[in-house]
């Protein structure tokens, strides 16, 4: 038996890929950060990925998810966002 995340004909790429930034690689990389500010752009590029990815699961996803899934998922990825602020104004 295949698991579920494992199962390319069921599992939906783009939600996975929001799930697993925003629970392995965002925290990893706010750490990184923390200790070497210069990969502040590395960390930029994964919050760019990680709204094309939200873009991506909202708008081809089978079936399509409803207003108020894709509202939670994008509050989800502000929230993240709102960790990665080291700029100055």
């Amino acid at each position: 038996a295949v698991q579920p995340l494992n199962d390319r004909d069921k599992v939906n790429r783009p939600y996975s890929q929001v799930g697993f930034v925003e629970f392995f690689v965002a925290p990893f990389a706010l750490a990184t950060v923390r200790l070497l500010p210069p990969l502040i752009v590395c960390s930029d590029q994964m919050m760019h990925n990680l709204n094309s990815w939200g873009e991506e699961w909202a708008s081809t996803a089978s079936p399509p998810p409803e207003a108020e899934d894709v509202t939670k998922l994008m509050e989800r990825i502000q929230k993240l966002q709102a960790k990665f602020v080291f700029r100055e104004a």
